[in-house]
C-alpha cells in the first residue's frame, strides 16, 4: 500500500508488514455508559433523600442495613419510653382508654376523649390531669426528643358555644391544654406543638349511608394523639477501623509484654544508682498527682450527690404545689 493510501486512511492502523489493523473504537461507550448510570443513581438518591417521608425512609433503611450486614436495630430509647408510658397508664387505670404504639421511629400515645374532657370542655378531668402530668414527667426525662405533637380531634357534629364557635377552636384548645401540662412537667416548649384538626381526620365514618350519625363511631373519633419524634439514631454497629499501614504498627502482644510488671522489674534492676533515684522521684510525683485527682473527683461526687438530693426535694415541693394549684383551679372552674 502506497503512502497516499495510508494517508487517506489515517484512522486505520498498520502493523510492521503494512497490514491494516482494525480497532473497535466503540469501547469508550462502555465506560461512558457506566459513568452515566452512576450519575443517574447518584441524583436519584439525592432526590429521594430530599423528600421527607418517614415510612419510605425507614423501609429503605431496613433494606440498606440488611444488604450491608444485618437487620436494622431498633432504637432502645423507643422501647424504653413505650414501657414507661405503658406503666404510667396502667398505674392510673387508664389502659382501657389509652394505649401506646411505636411506628416508623415514633411513639404514639392515643387517648380516648371521654376520659380526658367533658363534652364541649377544654379542661382536663381530675383523673386525666394526674395521668397527663405523669406522662409529661416521663417525656421530660427522655433524651433525644426532636418534637412532640399533640393532635386534637373532634367528631363532625357542629358545635357553637360562647367560647368555641366551631370544632376547630375546641380541638385546638384541648391540644393546647395538654401541651401546657407537659410544659409544666419539664418538657421544653421548643419541642411542643399543639394542633387542632376538628373532625377532618376520623378513624371511622361519622355517618351511615342514610346520613345518620353513628354514636359509637363519633365516640372513637373524639380523641387526642400525642406524637413523639426522636432524633434519628443510625444504630451502626461500632467496629475498629484497620489502617492500610497496620503492618507498620507494633504488635499488641509484644506491647503487652513490654508493659508486663515482670519485664519492667527486669529493666529496673539494670538501672544505675542515679537512674534509680530519678525513677523514684518520678514515681512519687505521679502518685502525688494521682492522689490529687482522686481527692478532687471524690469532692465533686459529694457535691453532685448533695445537689441531686436538693433537686429531688425541689421536685417534690413543686409537685405538691402543682397538685394544690390544680385542685384550686378545678374548684374555681
Amino acid at each position: 500500500m502506497d503512502k497516499k493510501q495510508r494517508k487517506s486512511k489515517a484512522a486505520v492502523a498498520f502493523d510492521d508488514h503494512d497490514e491494516a489493523v482494525h480497532h473497535d473504537e466503540s469501547n469508550w461507550l462502555v465506560s461512558y455508559a457506566d459513568m452515566m448510570t452512576l450519575l443517574m443513581g447518584f441524583f436519584i438518591l439525592m432526590y429521594s433523600m430530599s423528600i421527607e417521608d418517614e415510612e419510605k425512609f425507614n423501609a429503605v433503611s431496613k433494606q440498606v442495613a440488611h444488604y450491608f450486614g444485618g437487620p436494622l436495630q431498633e432504637d432502645p430509647r423507643i422501647k424504653d419510653a413505650q414501657a414507661k408510658v405503658d406503666h404510667v397508664l396502667k398505674s392510673n387505670e387508664l389502659d382501657k382508654f389509652a394505649h401506646v404504639e411505636k411506628k416508623n421511629g415514633k411513639i404514639y400515645i392515643k387517648f380516648a376523649n371521654e376520659i380526658l374532657f367533658k363534652s364541649g370542655s377544654p379542661y382536663l378531668t381530675p383523673k386525666a390531669r394526674t395521668a397527663i402530668q405523669s406522662v409529661g414527667q416521663v417525656l421530660s426525662k427522655i433524651k433525644g426528643i426532636e418534637e412532640i405533637k399533640v393532635n386534637g380531634h373532634t367528631d363532625s357534629v357542629p358545635i357553637k358555644s360562647r367560647y368555641y364557635p366551631s370544632n376547630w377552636e375546641l380541638s385546638s384548645a384541648r391540644a393546647s391544654t395538654i401541651v401546657r401540662h407537659f410544659n409544666k412537667q419539664g418538657v421544653s416548649g421548643k419541642l411542643l406543638r399543639a394542633i387542632g384538626h376538628a373532625g377532618m381526620h376520623p378513624i371511622l365514618p361519622n355517618q351511615d349511608k342514610q346520613g345518620q350519625y353513628i354514636k359509637e363511631n363519633l365516640r372513637v373519633n373524639r380523641r387526642v394523639e400525642v406524637e413523639v419524634k426522636l432524633a434519628r439514631n443510625t444504630n451502626i454497629k461500632s467496629f475498629k477501623k484497620k489502617s492500610i499501614f497496620s503492618f507498620l504498627e507494633p504488635d499488641k502482644e509484644n506491647d503487652n509484654d513490654q508493659r508486663d510488671p515482670s519485664s519492667q522489674q527486669k529493666q529496673v534492676k539494670e538501672l544505675s544508682d542515679e537512674e534509680i533515684e530519678k525513677r523514684y522521684q518520678q514515681a512519687q510525683e505521679r502518685l502525688k498527682a494521682t492522689n490529687k485527682k482522686l481527692r478532687k473527683i471524690q469532692s465533686l461526687k459529694k457535691q453532685e450527690a448533695k445537689r441531686q438530693k436538693m433537686l429531688k426535694k425541689i421536685e417534690e415541693l413543686e409537685k405538691k404545689n402543682q397538685e394544690s394549684s390544680d385542685e384550686l383551679n378545678s374548684l374555681i372552674e
